[in-house]
């Protein structure tokens, strides 16, 4: 996520972006848009690590601090307090609703509480494996499913058994969802106390590996029932900060339905930059009270790199759309600063080029 956040950040000018990470050697620290890659080794201690975010504020003055990842953004909430600065912190919901947010079953409570489509969802207990299951149904784990790992299609008992097989002494915890025939869309917003300040929404066209891997094409298109429906849901949390509302159209009873939320920054954040909303500068200039005037976000299609070879493979005249590909596709970002790419390029087939070059 953090290559997303940076590409939105680098559009604006006179604005320094300083890297903190736990990993010694990432991709981003690598960036031409990067002023400062700190590491510091993991901190189990959650005021240790706070201490070294003092430090880094010192140090280099910084204005901002900005969380890109959940538990990130999970422990400045709850430590927001051993902050030197804590008004730096970018403005988020407290840890109560944010942690129902992120535990895919709370959440479900929390929306049948207050009235909220969602699918139906149920907590699983390997103890009670021989409940009656309503097939097909979804499982996935309660929380950290981000790109869609974790998460499976149960088509029937033959399934289930083998899923079982697989979990049952996994530390994991896990809840079925019920499977709807339908489409995938994402409401991606900026709250600020319950109230969406900027959004955008998009529809899936395109997937990876499988159904449930992360999307890599999208149509960007407005509709006030999603809209709505996200409302509802961040008025219910009292939501303050960024989030990517994943929710599913039911085509059984054309109804829209929650199915989870991602309480960061989200994949698919260069394709609202595209359709003209920039998360995480307005971020910033919402916490620093500075009146951003937007307009509506544009209709559009959005293909991330992935996407765009796939399409290419599909349809090799697509390669000669080159407005298209500029404006709708990350590559100009990654053709500006291309050395996160190829860090990226030797560090998936690192092991084929070693094997390659101890043939020479």
């Amino acid at each position: 996520m953090l290559i997303f956040v940076v590409n939105s950040l680098s559009n604006i000018p006179q604005l320094k972006i300083y890297v903190m990470s736990e990993k010694p050697d990432i991709a981003m620290r690598y960036s031409r848009h990067v002023h400062n890659y700190s590491y510091y080794p993991l901190e189990l201690e959650p005021r240790k690590w706070i201490e070294n975010i003092n430090q880094e504020v010192e140090r280099h003055s910084i204005d901002i601090i900005l969380p890109v990842f959940e538990t990130g953004i999970r422990k400045l909430i709850e430590y927001k307090d051993l902050l030197d600065f804590p008004e730096k912190l970018i403005s988020w919901v407290d840890l109560k609703n944010y942690d129902i947010a992120v535990d895919k079953w709370r959440l479900a409570l929390h929306m049948e509480k207050n009235g909220i489509p969602y699918p139906k969802t149920k907590l699983i207990c390997f103890e009670n494996v021989n409940d009656k299951m309503d097939y097909p149904f979804i499982v996935k784990p309660v929380t950290d499913t981000g790109g869609g790992r974790g998460v499976e299609l149960i088509a029937n008992y033959t399934d289930w058994e083998f899923f079982i097989s697989k979990n049952a002494q996994d530390e994991v915890k896990y809840l079925s969802q019920e499977f709807i025939m339908g489409s995938d869309y994402c409401c991606n917003v900026l709250c600020k106390e319950g109230k969406i300040l900027y959004y955008t929404i998009q529809r899936g066209i395109l997937w990876g590996r499988n159904r449930f891997s992360a999307q890599t094409g999208y149509i960007f298109q407005d509709k006030q029932e999603i809209l709505g429906l996200t409302e509802d849901l961040m008025k219910s949390l009292n939501w303050s900060g960024v989030a990517c509302v994943d929710i599913r159209y039911d085509n059984s009873d054309d109804t829209f339905k929650v199915l989870e939320i991602n309480a960061r920054y989200w994949r698919s954040l260069m394709g609202s930059l595209s359709a003209g909303i920039n998360f995480p500068y307005l971020s910033i200039a919402q916490h620093l009270n500075q009146n951003v005037e937007v307009g509506e976000f544009k209709t559009i299609k959005y293909l991330n790199l992935k996407g765009l070879v796939s399409s290419v493979v599909e349809n090799p005249f697509m390669i000669f759309k080159m407005g298209f590909i500029w404006n709708n596709t990350p590559l100009k970002y990654a053709l500006k600063d291309p050395l996160p790419m190829i860090y990226k390029f030797f560090w998936r087939n690192k092991n084929l080029l070693l094997k390659r070059f101890g043939r020479i």
